[in-house]
């Protein structure tokens, strides 16, 4: 790969996939939370208003209570959820990264020692098993 050359996002996509697919339900669920939690956040403040609206104008209790306790749910779900989705994004990142550490890890145990006191920097370019045909090039100073 030439210095000039940079990733697209079709190349970027194709790169990361390895890494990425072994946890394509977990990311599915996370997206899921993600639209239930901005489901959430546009319904409370609307039964917010109702519950408003029956106390004030309707001053009916029943209803209030019922809206009211609605809300109340639906508060601790937004809670639980928010709490989940941000368990499942942290881990998806550790994991994600954790994949990448591994692979580099492995190019590293496979290279070739080196004397690195005759050298002041280098770097190598590796490709991966499952992408052979995006290399990373990583430069290291001695």
């Amino acid at each position: 790969m030439k210095k000039t050359e940079k990733f697209t996002m079709r190349d970027s996509i194709r790169f990361l996939s390895p890494y990425i697919l072994p946890y394509r339900k977990h990311f599915a669920a996370f997206y899921a939370g993600w639209l239930t939690e901005t489901v959430l956040a546009i319904l409370l403040p609307k039964l917010l208003g109702i519950m408003l609206d029956q106390i004030i104008y309707e001053q009916d209790l029943t209803d209030f209570f019922k809206v009211g306790g609605a809300a109340s749910v639906f508060s601790i779900y937004s809670c639980v959820l928010y709490y989940w989705l941000y368990a499942q994004h942290h881990y998806l990142m550790i994991m994600f990264t954790f994949q990448i550490k591994i692979a580099v890890f492995e190019k590293f145990l496979k290279m070739q020692p080196l004397k690195l006191e005759s050298f002041r920097s280098f770097s190598f370019i590796f490709r991966t098993a499952s992408n052979p045909g995006f290399p990373v090039e990583i430069t290291c100073s001695v």
